[in-house]
């Protein structure tokens, strides 16, 4: 089974691609997807969410409260131009 996920955001104020709110509000839909709820983590400061290039936002969770078990995280990344989002589930 697909499923496709389609977010239109109005980009028009900003032609680097999605803002780091907006790429959160679309983390939110599809995480809420991939089975996590996002209440249940935190979002951890993660070094540089913006790559170095402008083009990916990168995201760091963590299950909350600490003392995080292993494997209890996942990364997620979002694609500025085009909102694509890949998640990275923690192992």
């Amino acid at each position: 089974m697909f499923l496709a996920i389609v977010i239109v955001l109005a980009q028009a104020d900003s032609p680097q691609g999605l803002s780091r709110e907006d790429a959160l509000a679309v983390v939110a839909i599809s995480a809420k997807y991939h089975g996590y709820e996002l209440k249940n983590y935190k979002r951890s400061t993660y070094p540089l969410e913006l790559s170095k290039d402008g083009k990916e936002w990168t995201f760091y969770y963590e299950c909350t409260p600490p003392p995080v078990s292993p494997g209890c995280h996942f990364f997620v990344s979002v694609q500025r131009e085009t909102g694509a989002v890949k998640f990275y589930h923690g192992e």
